[in-house]
C-alpha cells in the first residue's frame, strides 16, 4: 500500500512540475506576441469594429517624441504591474504615475503596495478603468501639438482585439480635458518611434496589417494627424511575430538612433547590417546623417526596450549567462546620451524581460499637456565663413502663461571656451531668432537655447542642455572640382524665412535645372531653364510657404552636379 502510495505521490508531482512548466510556456508566448489568447491571431481586425474616425487636427503638428518633456508614465495593474515596484519608486521621483486599476478595491491594494515600497505617492494618480492587460506602450496615446498650441491625443484602433485597453486613449484624453483625434490607422505603439521633428519609423507590419490601404494613404493619414512627413517602414530584422520596432531599434534624439547587433554566426546578421545600414545612408531632420549606435544583444537581450523619461533613460539588464553584455549597453547609452542618468533595470521575476517584451512595451510616457516646446533647426556641420550665423526657433507655450522674454537666450562658446549669451529677438508671435557673429575658419561653435514661461517651466535646446550642446565649425569649406571648372552654388540669405536667391555660375551654355529636398528626400520644388548662357546668374526662391527646417539643393549645370544646403528659419 505504501509503495502506491508513492507512486501516486510522484505522479501528483510529475504533474505539478508539467504543468507548472505549461503555464510558464504559455505565459512565454503571450509575452512574445503580446497575446492574451492565440484566438486573438486571427481576430486583430475586430479592432476596427466601432472605431469611428475623427476630423483631422489644425496644422501644423508635431508629434511629441519620447525624448521630449513628459509629465507622467502610464502603467497598469493586471494581475501585477509587469515592472519592478523599485521602477516605479524611482520613475514617481520626477514625474506622476498613471496607473490603471479596475476599481477602488485594487487601487487600494495598489496603494498599499507602492507605500511599502518607497513610491512616492504624492505623485500617483488613479485611472479606474477596465483594461486587457498591461502593455501600456501599445495602446496608450499618441500626443500631438497642434497649430492652435495645445496639446492633444491621437487615437488609432489598437492591432489587437482589446476594447478594454482600445478605450485608454479616449479615457486618458477625457480626464485630462484634451481634444482626442481619432486615426483609422490600425497600429500599435511598440511599432512606432517618432523624432518630433516631422519623421517616424516602423516596421512594414504596418503595410500587412493595413492592407486595404496603399502606402500614398498610410503616408497621408500620418502627416494628416501626426504631421509626419517621412515614414520608414523597415523590414523587421528580428524576424519574430511581433515585428515591433522597440524591439531592435530606438530613437535617442533627433538624429541619433540605437540599433541592435548580433554576432556574425546569428542566421539574422546581414538583416541587422542593413537596417543599421539603412539610417547611416539617411539624413535626419537636422540635416545631417543618423549618428547609428549598436548595443550587442548575442541571445535576444532587450536593451532597446528602454524607457526614455526626461533625464532620465530606464534600460532593461538580463540576469544569467547573458548579463555578461549588460555593461557595454549601459556604456553605450551613456555614449550615445552624454548628460543623462542611466539606469539598469532588473527584470521583475514573475513577469521576466523578453526579447519582445521589456520595460519599453510596459510604460508609456504621457507628455507634458502645458509642455514649453522650442522647435529648432540646429546649424551643424562645416558652415563658410559669413557675416554672421542666424538662429531661429518657435517657441510655443501651451500652458497660455506667456514667454519671459529676458529668459529667451542663446549661450554660446568658441573652442570649447567660455559660454557667451545672446538674448533672442521676436520675428513674429512664436518667432525668435538671434545672430552669432562672423568667426574665422577653424572655429568650432557650441550653443544651446533657452526659454521659460510664467508656469515656471524652463526648457532647452537640445533638451539635455550642455552636456550635449548643438556644434558647427567655420571652415572655408572649397569643391575642388567646382574651383577648377569655375563653378559654384551659393545660397543668400541662408538661413531665411521668405525670400532666399540661388546664385551660381557655369562655364557652358545649356540647359540648368534644380531640384530642392526635405531634410527627409521628398522633392519640393523643382525648375529648369533651357538655354542659360554661360557666366554668373541669380534665380530668386519664394520660401515663405515652406515648413521650418532644412533643404537641400541640387543644382545641374552643364557638365557639373552642384549641392548646397538651405535653411529656412
Amino acid at each position: 500500500m505504501q509503495r502506491y502510495v508513492l507512486l501516486f505521490m510522484s505522479f501528483l508531482c510529475w504533474a505539478i512540475v508539467l504543468k507548472a512548466q505549461e503555464e510558464e510556456m504559455y505565459r512565454d508566448f503571450q509575452g512574445q506576441h503580446h497575446m492574451l489568447d492565440a484566438s486573438e491571431m486571427d481576430r486583430i481586425q475586430e479592432s476596427r469594429k466601432g472605431f469611428i474616425p475623427s476630423q483631422a487636427p489644425v496644422g501644423p503638428l508635431r508629434n511629441i517624441a519620447e525624448f521630449n518633456r513628459m509629465e507622467g508614465v502610464l502603467v497598469s495593474y493586471s494581475s501585477g504591474f509587469g515592472i519592478p515596484l523599485s521602477l516605479i519608486a524611482e520613475m514617481s521621483q520626477d514625474a506622476v504615475v498613471w496607473t490603471i486599476v479596475s476599481g477602488n478595491s485594487q487601487q487600494n491594494y495598489v496603494t498599499t503596495q507602492y507605500q511599502n515600497n518607497g513610491v512616492n505617492l504624492s505623485n500617483c494618480f488613479f485611472l479606474q478603468k477596465p483594461i486587457n492587460s498591461y502593455w501600456t506602450r501599445d495602446y496608450g496615446p499618441w500626443f500631438i501639438l497642434d497649430g492652435n498650441g495645445e496639446v492633444g491625443i491621437v487615437d488609432f484602433p489598437y492591432n489587437r482585439p482589446r476594447p478594454y485597453d482600445n478605450a485608454i486613449p479616449g479615457h486618458i484624453a477625457t480626464e485630462k480635458g484634451l481634444n482626442l483625434f481619432s486615426m483609422n490607422l490600425l497600429h500599435t505603439g511598440g511599432n512606432y518611434m517618432t523624432d518630433g521633428m516631422g519623421v517616424a519609423a516602423s516596421t512594414d507590419l504596418v503595410l500587412s496589417e493595413n492592407a486595404s490601404l496603399s502606402l500614398a494613404q498610410i503616408d497621408q493619414l500620418v502627416n494628416d494627424y501626426l504631421g509626419i512627413h517621412t515614414y520608414h517602414l523597415n523590414d523587421d530584422p528580428l524576424g519574430l511575430y511581433i515585428e515591433h520596432i522597440d524591439c531592435w531599434g530606438k530613437f535617442l534624439d533627433v538624429d541619433k538612433i540605437l540599433i541592435g547587433e548580433v554576432p556574425m554566426s546569428d542566421p539574422r546578421y546581414a538583416d541587422y547590417e542593413a537596417v543599421a545600414a539603412y539610417y547611416a545612408s539617411h539624413l535626419s531632420s537636422y540635416g545631417n546623417p543618423y549618428q547609428v549606435f549598436r548595443v550587442y544583444a548575442p541571445n535576444g537581450q532587450p536593451y532597446t526596450n528602454s524607457l526614455i523619461l526626461n533625464e532620465k533613460v530606464f534600460v532593461p539588464v538580463v540576469n544569467g549567462a547573458g548579463a555578461v553584455w549588460n555593461d557595454s549597453a549601459i556604456a553605450r547609452y551613456e555614449q550615445a546620451m552624454p548628460g543623462y542618468q542611466v539606469i539598469p533595470v532588473t527584470q521583475y521575476n514573475s513577469a521576466p524581460w523578453q526579447t519582445t517584451d521589456a520595460l519599453h512595451c510596459r510604460t508609456k510616457g504621457l507628455a507634458d499637456t502645458e509642455i514649453l516646446d522650442i522647435w529648432h533647426q540646429p546649424l551643424s556641420g562645416q558652415l563658410s565663413p559669413l557675416p554672421q550665423y542666424v538662429l531661429s526657433a518657435r517657441i510655443t507655450a501651451a500652458s497660455g502663461q506667456g514667454l519671459i522674454p529676458d529668459s529667451l537666450y542663446c549661450d554660446f562658446r568658441l573652442n570649447g571656451g567660455g559660454w557667451s549669451r545672446l538674448l533672442l529677438s521676436p520675428d513674429t508671435a512664436n518667432q525668435w531668432h538671434c545672430t552669432i557673429p562672423a568667426q574665422v575658419p577653424g572655429t568650432t561653435v557650441e550653443y544651446v537655447l533657452h526659454a521659460s514661461d510664467s508656469s515656471g517651466r524652463n526648457e532647452s535646446h537640445p533638451f539635455i542642455g550642455y552636456a550635449d550642446p548643438h556644434s558647427f565649425s567655420v571652415q572655408n569649406i572649397l569643391n575642388r572640382t567646382e574651383e577648377k571648372g569655375g563653378s559654384y552654388l551659393h545660397i543668400l540669405p541662408n538661413p531665411s524665412m521668405d525670400w532666399s536667391f540661388i546664385n551660381f555660375s557655369s562655364t557652358r551654355a545649356g540647359k540648368v535645372s534644380v531640384h530642392i529636398f526635405t531634410s527627409g528626400g521628398k522633392l519640393v520644388y523643382q525648375e529648369s531653364w533651357p538655354n542659360i548662357p554661360a557666366g554668373k546668374h541669380q534665380k530668386r526662391l519664394n520660401i515663405s510657404t515652406w515648413k521650418s527646417g532644412m533643404y537641400f539643393i541640387v543644382l545641374e549645370v552643364p557638365g557639373r552636379t552642384l549641392r548646397a544646403k538651405l535653411i529656412r528659419s
